[in-house]
């Protein structure tokens, strides 16, 4: 957000700048000097950012390596009860009311709340390769 509104509040600063001192040098250089902090900042921001990540990484490597089941399995677990529960709501529940309509059966299947697992679903959808990266290295089975 602050991307695109910092170009329009330096293009607009500069001159507000040169009225105040009454020296176009002066407030290039402010606004220059600005540019670079705002710069330097995004910067500290992003590097933050990757070293996160690669924390990340690595305590997930490090899950991948264990010989305890519970560390290293919680992911694929996840990933089948969201599966699992994605299948039912929309595959194996509509069947299931399906056959029994043909059967002459009225049968009503609540459909489960998917608002909070779908986000979870997508999400290790989304990261799905680096499983498949973690067993192609070797660090899980």
């Amino acid at each position: 957000m602050w991307a695109a509104i910092v170009p329009v509040v330096l293009k607009f600063l500069g001159p507000a700048l040169e009225t105040l001192l009454g020296d176009k040098a002066k407030a290039q250089e402010l606004v220059q000097q600005l540019q670079l902090k705002l710069v330097d900042q995004a910067t500290a921001e992003m590097e933050a950012a990757a070293q996160n990540a690669i924390a990340q990484l690595n305590v997930n490597a490090v899950e991948a390596a264990s010989s305890d089941a519970f560390a290293r399995d919680w992911r694929p677990f996840i990933g089948w009860v969201c599966g699992s529960a994605f299948a039912i709501n929309y595959v194996v529940g509509p069947l299931v009311v399906m056959a029994a309509g043909g059967f002459g059966v009225k049968l009503v299947i609540p459909p489960l709340d998917t608002t909070v697992m779908l986000p979870v679903l997508l999400g290790m959808l989304g990261l799905g390769s680096l499983r498949t990266f973690e067993k192609v290295q070797g660090v899980t089975k």
